[in-house]
């Protein structure tokens, strides 16, 4: 691969630049650059720093002719990533790849592009800053609580393989899944909104020890509504950090069970749980229902997860059975 900010000159890499560099004008007028910047950022193909110097830029054209810049330092991969981008994205633009094609009939043959993975899910976690959202992330792709981890800059995403329960004690499937981490600060909210997009599931995260953190809430829930397009079709829950520092000096709880039930029905959030990434308490099974809970609203999957020890929503029937998870009913605080 080429050293960062030298153009690769090699053979075959230079016939692949020359495809974008000779439809550059026609790209910075069409290009729908969203999906493919994000399916070049999770496939490791642009850096992170150049990725967030991408969406600093205010306008659609703006941000097309950096990322074409960016590309220019690129190697082969980085091209086939960008045309997986176009023929995988829900934005048509077709239009673009023959653009692309006649080109490359005259340079390169076309290659073929792998189909898109439908078993590739992406999660969101939001919340204000402290809140534990890294070390959430952290401790369940890697078992790993980060003592004194300093705050997120902008965006942040790990993959983890995950087995999911389809119902049949005979069959298992495999998905990837890329969960997100952002910045609290509000600082960065237009780096995270370009995250929100296209996130099947999305974990708001407070401290149950801090107040302000749920009350800020609302904020994070009507940011991921407004820029995600699919955010009516998302699975969102609620998850009240840091149990393990109930009981000890100088903290106390600040948010009820109760309280946060009673919030999360209020604004449609499907499950409530409650967490220490600390001592890795529910961390596990809180992404597990998550995932499943994709996995199973997936069109054609019909199933349905089930599990007594967590609150889901979506059940009409809750609100008249007792709730049998010992940490929503604030058994042992």
């Amino acid at each position: 691969m080429a050293a960062r900010g030298k153009r690769n000159t090699g053979p075959a890499a230079k016939m692949k630049t020359d495809v974008l560099l000779k439809n550059r004008t026609f790209l910075i007028k069409n290009l729908h650059i969203d999906e493919v910047l994000e399916l070049l950022y999770q496939e490791r193909k642009i850096a992170k720093t150049e990725y967030e110097s991408i969406n600093e830029k205010r306008t659609r054209s703006k941000r097309v002719k950096k990322l074409l810049d960016v590309l220019d330092t690129k190697d082969d991969t980085a091209y086939d990533v960008f045309r997986k981008g176009l023929e995988e994205g829900d934005c048509d633009q077709d239009f673009i790849i023959r653009k692309l094609d006649e080109t490359e009939q005259t340079t390169i043959s076309t290659k073929l592009v792998p189909k898109p993975n439908k078993n590739r899910y992406k999660l969101v976690l939001l919340g204000t800053a402290g809140v534990g959202k890294t070390n959430l992330m952290t401790v369940y792709t890697g078992g790993k609580f980060l003592v004194g981890s300093t705050a997120t800059v902008g965006t942040d995403f790990v993959s983890k393989n995950v087995t999911v329960d389809t119902g049949n004690e005979c069959e298992e499937s495999q998905v990837s899944v890329q969960i997100w981490d952002t910045a609290g600060q509000e600082t960065y909210c237009a780096m995270s909104r370009m995250v929100y997009r296209e996130a099947q599931g999305v974990i708001f995260v407070y401290d149950i020890c801090n107040r302000e953190s749920f009350e800020k809430l609302d904020f994070f829930l009507s940011e991921f509504r407004q820029y995600n397009s699919r955010s009516d079709r998302a699975v969102m829950m609620l998850v009240g950090n840091k149990r393990d520092l109930i009981g000890k000096q100088a903290y106390k709880r600040e948010v009820t069970p109760e309280e946060a039930h009673g919030y999360a029905e209020e604004r449609g959030l499907h499950f409530i749980h409650e967490t220490s990434a600390a001592t890795q308490e529910n961390v596990e099974k809180v992404f597990k229902i998550l995932v499943n809970e994709i996995y199973n609203r997936n069109p054609g999957s019909g199933l349905t997860q089930k599990d007594d020890s967590v609150v889901s929503l979506t059940d009409v029937k809750l609100k008249h059975r007792k709730m049998k998870c010992p940490c929503l009913r604030g058994e042992a605080d």
